[in-house]
């Protein structure tokens, strides 16, 4: 299965000139009602929805949604069922010129178009990937986590596990952007110089690195991560291990997220969809979350029909159980949505905004994006959207614990349970008018 590669600065550039190749559409300033603004009565309003989704896992995951009919549920429908093909990991023009509305996309390769495709924005971000590490064959040698466990300090612990790639062969992706291995070798003193590096696709180095050619791996592809590790390889240091102990050092590359993604024109128009279809996004979180197998039994075929790989459920799974994929759920998600403006406390860089902030300097220092204001906000309403579902949920909640029983205090309670908190709120709006 296809994996999107890491942000490098050649990839930023081809981008950047893919975009400005492509058609536009009509731009306009994403614009959102004041407050919240719930439909009158309780009929669920239907949208068809015209959707493309790129060759990758979690880019997948609203096939579990369409298949168990969760968007069903929440008014919403699909043009096409399954969706488009259209890759917007290589290519925004699906989106520009209008073949599909919702889709998705990885910030980081988002980021370097902002000032080109000017009209789309995110709306969701329900994973964080940790797909960069540098993997070995299990018990050979130390590794971060298990010098950690015995209390050493996490830079001691780097400096001991990387210095044991000096002088060795390290299995690269070509293309690969080297900030991870830079970031990492330099705890121990070295650069990629000091080690022997072979660069090749995901799929040989996998048959490489299983026949003995490479002492260590690192593939790009999530696939091929799970791959090894499933026959036992296991991670000396992981890209989530240096972006949580170092972050003031890696704060410009630690926007990782997938984003849901649609045209400023069309969220501007049907925000309330937008708040159900990221509710329907949340419902699925929750299911791999809670039983990966079984979500992952929901869409594996398509994954594998897409994408010439042979997945079992089982082995999807471990995309997400052994930490290659982590679910943001609505109940963790204000770490990724950020804090409730205006007060946000000091320091605070665990959130998209400030990581993408960050990526932001990190393009114009290299002249990649030109000089002017861009913001995080350009590119992702996620936080607005995370926040006035959290409201909804509150009071929705609220009205629930005061409304009499009856058939719309149930259909409520349902609505709360799927996540869809637009609509609890709604149905618990009128119960409490009986």
């Amino acid at each position: 299965m296809k994996r999107r590669a890491p942000f490098s600065v050649a990839m930023a550039v081809m981008l950047v000139l893919l975009s400005a190749c492509s058609p536009s559409i009509r731009v306009r300033e994403l614009t959102l009602p004041a407050g919240l603004a719930p439909e009158p009565g309780i009929d669920i309003p239907q949208l068809t929805i015209s959707a493309g989704w790129s060759p990758i896992g979690d880019g997948l995951i609203p096939l579990i949604g369409e298949r168990r009919g969760y968007f069903r549920d929440a008014g919403i429908e699909f043009t096409r069922t399954n969706g488009y093909k259209s890759n917007l990991l290589t290519s925004m023009t699906p989106m520009l010129n209008g073949q599909i509305e919702i889709g998705d996309t990885y910030m980081p390769l988002l980021t370097p178009q902002m000032s080109t495709v000017q009209s789309v924005t995110t709306f969701a971000l329900p994973t964080t990937a940790h797909v960069q590490r540098i993997l070995a064959p299990k018990g050979k040698y130390k590794t971060l986590s298990g010098l950690m466990a015995q209390g050493i300090p996490f830079r001691q612990a780097a400096q001991e596990v990387m210095a044991q790639l000096k002088g060795k062969t390290m299995l690269l992706y070509t293309g690969v952007d080297p900030q991870f291995y830079n970031v990492a070798l330099g705890l121990a003193g070295l650069t990629l110089g000091d080690v022997k590096t072979q660069y090749m696709g995901d799929p040989d180095m996998v048959t490489a690195a299983l026949s003995g050619q490479g002492d260590f791996a690192s593939p790009n592809g999530a696939v091929q991560v799970s791959q090894l590790q499933s026959a036992g390889w296991e991670p000396l240091m992981i890209v989530s291990d240096v972006i949580t102990n170092l972050p003031s050092e890696t704060l410009n590359m630690a926007n990782t997220y997938t984003g849901f993604v649609t045209t400023k024109n069309f969220a501007s128009e049907n925000y309330n969809a937008i708040l159900r279809f990221t509710g329907v996004l949340f419902r699925i979180i929750h299911d791999l979350d809670a039983d990966p197998v079984g979500a992952c039994a929901s869409y594996v075929d398509y994954i594998n029909s897409y994408t010439g790989s042979h997945l079992t459920a089982e082995d999807c799974s471990h995309l997400y159980t052994d930490g290659i994929y982590e679910l943001n759920t609505f109940e963790n998600y204000q770490a990724v949505a950020g804090p409730t403006p205006p007060n946000p406390p000091p320091n605070h860089a665990t959130d998209y905004p400030t990581q993408t902030n960050a990526q932001i300097q990190r393009l114009q220092a290299q002249a990649v994006l030109p000089g002017g204001h861009y913001s995080a906000s350009d590119i992702s309403f996620a936080d607005r959207v995370y926040h006035d579902l959290r409201t909804y949920r509150d009071q929705a909640r609220a009205l629930l614990a005061t409304a009499p029983p009856g058939q719309l205090h149930s259909q409520a309670q349902k609505f709360y349970d799927d996540y869809d908190y637009l609509d609890a709120y709604r149905y618990a709006l009128a119960a409490t008018k009986g």
